[in-house]
């Protein structure tokens, strides 16, 4: 560990400080235990073993911290195995600082524990004296005796301790911080190709022997490719029909339910003296939802309507028209424009059709590669991406002006670190002759402009720049310290967590 202490490298991103640095402020420390490996003890770490009596503090410190950072979206029964290992986390973490703050040699004088107790103003009267009665009162009631509580208090300031050492080592320079600002306030504008490889050729019409090989050399993938569109390919019956809503509502009274219905059963009688039910509904209808479109509702499957209007519509012919329907809704005119019989179309049935699409995206993405790759070759032999696409008749995007992003998003163009990462290290009007994959395209990119930040704008940002640097490498600091020791003690098998302890306990 003193090696580590020495180089301060290895910087990992972690919670720790939050974890672990959050419960290091003294009268919330979790650090000793019994000093021994006593029978029921929740978790062990090296020679020192906490009960439920410790586990109980440091799992009622994390449960208020979570309660106050969630509010009413706090639910203690939900997490109650979060704040298991959120507790059991903390005092296997206060311990390995403490043990190894021991182990370089660090200490805790009497003294001064003595005066961190008198200064805190946990046992103060009102006056602002050190109140001795109240310190034992309190210390009797949450430790039991003061020689717990000392034992507790001298752990926890010790690995204080090591975390000041270990946070003094753990700065960022100015010029780190001013470089990571520019990196992030730089603006990039690129141009760029892309070939779309998910569509066959518009022209494609596969030889008909080349189909059949194709065909039988894939059949796997093929068969694969059906049973991915069982959905298409499995259809449930299904009727196209229209309709003319007139709504009526639950607390109607009987006079307007009748009232609804006579007009209706005159709607009715017009359709079946000829008049245009499209028309009708376009004009009478109250449903909104199909009104503008004459009624019409599309095709669907039983279990998508109500009964009383699903057993009329599949009950009739084509063109026809039913009897009213009355439903929860009101009353229903309805005319079926179309009816489908249930379709299970076989692997059979659709293979042909399946190699032939499967080989006409091989055809096209081989063509695309071809393109691609002769624009790459263009680039090298020194042609700009602008000139070498014109030559293929090809349309150069542009982009707008783009900032670093962790998930290499570009608009229009998708997702690409890779892209990304070369955009930001090309200079302007270069082109890059790599062929990029991005989502289902071909890319290549020219740098057209790079803008760098302004001056005044970066000088702004370093200092919180820097101070955001040396938290996160604080944070990393600890978080490899803690996992080496924790690691070691695993590895000795001195450190053991007994839940069947906890369980017993509750």
């Amino acid at each position: 560990m003193l090696k580590i202490l020495r180089q301060g490298r290895r910087w990992v991103t972690a919670f720790f400080i939050l974890a672990v640095g959050g419960g290091m402020v003294f009268y919330l420390g979790v650090g000793g235990g019994s000093g021994q490996r006593a029978p029921g003890s929740v978790v062990v770490v090296g020679d020192e073993s906490f009960g439920l009596r410790e586990f109980g503090r440091v799992r009622a410190r994390r449960e208020s911290m979570l309660q106050q950072q969630l509010g009413s979206e706090f639910d203690s029964r939900a997490m109650s195995d979060t704040l298991d290992q959120l507790a059991i986390q903390s005092l296997i973490e206060s311990a390995i600082l403490s043990q190894e703050a021991s182990a370089l040699g660090m200490a805790v004088a009497k003294g001064e524990i003595e005066r961190s107790i008198s200064s805190s103003p946990y046992f103060l009267s009102e006056d602002g004296r050190f109140d001795p009665g109240q310190f034992e009162s309190w210390v009797e009631y949450e430790f039991g005796n003061q020689r717990n509580f000392i034992r507790e208090q001298r752990s926890a300031m010790l690995g204080n301790k090591l975390m000041r050492t270990l946070v003094q080592l753990a700065r960022a320079s100015e010029g780190e911080a001013r470089q990571v600002v520019i990196r992030r306030m730089e603006q990039v504008q690129i141009a760029f190709v892309s070939l779309d490889v998910q569509a066959a050729a518009a022209d494609f019409e596969p030889d008909p022997d080349a189909l059949q090989a194709f065909s039988a050399s894939r059949e796997r993938e093929l068969r694969g490719l059906h049973e991915q569109r069982s959905g298409l390919y499995d259809m449930p019956e299904q009727v196209r029909a229209r309709h003319i809503l007139l709504s009526v509502s639950e607390d109607a009274s009987a006079e307007e339910t009748e009232e609804a219905r006579l007009r209706a059963e005159g709607i009715l009688e017009q359709i079946r003296g000829g008049a245009d039910f499209a028309a009708l509904a376009s004009e009478l209808s109250e449903d909104p939802g199909s009104r503008t479109n004459g009624g019409d509702l599309g095709f669907f499957a039983r279990g998508q309507m109500v009964k009383a209007f699903e057993d009329v519509a599949f009950s009739l012919q084509p063109g026809t028209v039913g009897e009213l329907v009355k439903s929860e809704y009101g009353y229903h005119v309805i005319q079926v424009e179309e009816h489908r019989d249930a379709q299970q179309r076989s692997f059979e049935a659709v293979r042909e059709d399946l190699a032939a699409e499967l080989m006409g995206l091989e055809v096209a993405r081989t063509d695309r590669r071809a393109i691609a790759d002769r624009i790459a070759e263009a680039i090298r032999s020194g042609a700009s991406l602008e000139d070498a696409a014109r030559a293929e008749k090809l349309t150069l995007q542009r982009s707008g002006r783009l900032q670093r992003r962790a998930d290499g998003y570009i608009p229009d163009l998708g997702a690409s670190e890779a892209v990304m990462a070369a955009a930001f290290t090309m200079e302007p009007g270069q082109s890059s002759d790599r062929v990029f994959e991005v989502g289902g395209s071909m890319v290549l990119i020219q740098v057209m402009e790079r803008f760098p930040p302004d001056e005044d704008a970066v000088e702004a940002a370093v200092d919180q720049e820097r101070t955001v640097l040396a938290s996160q490498k604080q944070q990393a600091y600890l978080s490899t310290w803690i996992n080496q020791a924790r690691a070691k003690l695993v590895e000795d098998g001195d450190l053991v967590t007994n839940l069947a302890a906890l369980r017993g306990g509750r």
